[in-house]
């Protein structure tokens, strides 16, 4: 039970993504990624949760650990066992996630306690804490989770919008513990985040790994203004893909991108050194002019947002607390709308992109795992591959 909250999944057409490798060593698909590691015999280590087929290790050398090493303050959101191997004593089978100049500035986060100061809430929403855990979508059910005022799915999907709930209230509740800490900025991470396949290509050559880290530390220590950096996400093409008319496809490009999720570059790391000749790329998309506290509304005016998922790996600046302290705060009030109905209340990672305008690295540095089963393992390729062609799409790269 991890806070994850990624939903539908759309798969793209490999024959439009292709295998071989783009500009600065980054293929343009996760599977021609994998590929090239497995040759090389660098995707076999031993991730953070399990596999050693998807997930590759994080390790303190590569452009990710590096990355993280310049953060003041890194919040991890875990749940009951899975926070052993984030803290100093590390896991009972000798797992441990973070190096010796790292970890004092990890603080987890149990998610059960967590879950414990908003139980008036969630029962506001129709959701019985004790009895009844979360669970995850497809999950045997026992007991219902949740009641709801309006009819709205069976068993799964009350176990789902109530893990969905939970997850949202806690998410806002670090970045007000960040605000409450008087943090400048804070980068969350999710127990079960991994290190893309995009990181450990770029990090195949040392001399490289270390100017990219720095690179990146030193754009988002800066004073260029940013409000949430993602290190991670599930980009949906028929959201961030518009066919093209036969008309106006040149040189065999077919899509576009839809004007929502167009991503603007970034003025931080465009300012760096070598900013237009190396990957990773940052560009920021905005959000909806008009943002709303309920989850139906979002999904009715997606043309307005760019509906990017997960949030295993965000970064919060200060600029930005106010939006997650003020929208926990009017769910902790019990409002009208959220009464016997959590499933009024939108994922975190619906809400993220809707609410605030975020700036994406790309190819994305983190994933979620993929270790349970081939289906997993699938989806894990799948978005990673969805990054890159967004990066491609999207990002100034020009249309496929």
């Amino acid at each position: 039970h991890v806070r994850s909250s990624a939903t539908h999944r759309e798969p793209l057409c490999m024959s439009e993504i292709g295998e071989a490798s783009g500009a600065g060593g980054v293929a343009l698909s996760a599977a021609g990624a994998l590929s090239r590691l497995h040759a090389e015999r660098l995707a076999k280590n031993v991730p953070l949760s399990a596999s050693e087929l998807y997930n590759p290790a994080l390790t303190p050398s590569s452009v990710l650990g590096r990355f993280l090493e310049s953060w003041p303050s890194i919040f991890v959101l875990c749940y009951k066992e899975t926070c052993d191997a984030h803290r100093h004593s590390g896991a009972a089978d000798g797992r441990r996630v973070w190096w010796q100049s790292i970890q004092p500035r990890v603080v987890v986060f149990d998610g059960a306690e967590v879950d414990a100061r908003h139980t008036d809430a969630v029962r506001w929403a129709g959701c019985d804490l004790p009895d009844a855990p979360a669970g995850r979508s497809g999950a045997p059910p026992t007991r219902e989770p949740c009641t709801f005022a309006q009819p709205s799915g069976g068993a799964d999907w009350r176990r789902t919008s109530k893990h969905r709930l939970l997850a949202t209230l806690a998410h806002l509740a670090l970045v007000e513990e960040a605000e409450r800490r008087n943090l400048s900025r804070v980068l969350i991470l999710e127990a079960d985040a991994v290190p893309s396949l995009a990181n450990e290509e770029l990090s195949l050559e040392p001399s490289r790994a270390a100017a990219l880290g720095a690179r990146l530390s030193a754009a988002f220590a800066s004073r260029h203004p940013w409000s949430v950096l993602r290190l991670s996400g599930m980009f949906y093409s028929r959201e961030f893909a518009r066919p093209l008319s036969p008309q106006a496809r040149r040189g065999g490009r077919r899509r576009s991108c839809s004007p929502q999720c167009r991503c603007t570059p970034w003025a931080g790391l465009a300012a760096t050194e070598a900013a237009t000749s190396s990957y990773p790329l940052a560009c920021e998309v905005a959000p909806d002019p008009n943002p709303s506290d309920t989850v139906l509304p979002m999904l009715e005016r997606l043309g307005r947002w760019c509906d990017v998922r997960d949030t295993s790996a965000y970064a919060v600046h200060r600029r930005a607390y106010p939006a997650f302290t003020s929208y926990l705060r009017r769910l902790l009030v019990r409002p009208a709308w959220l009464r016997d109905a959590a499933n009024n209340a939108p994922p975190i990672d619906i809400w993220l992109p809707h609410a605030l305008p975020s700036v994406y690295l790309l190819p994305t540095l983190v994933s979620q795992p993929s270790f349970a089963n081939d289906s997993q393992g699938a989806t894990a390729l799948m978005r990673q591959t969805s990054a890159r062609q967004f990066m491609r799409l999207c990002s100034g790269g020009g249309g496929s």
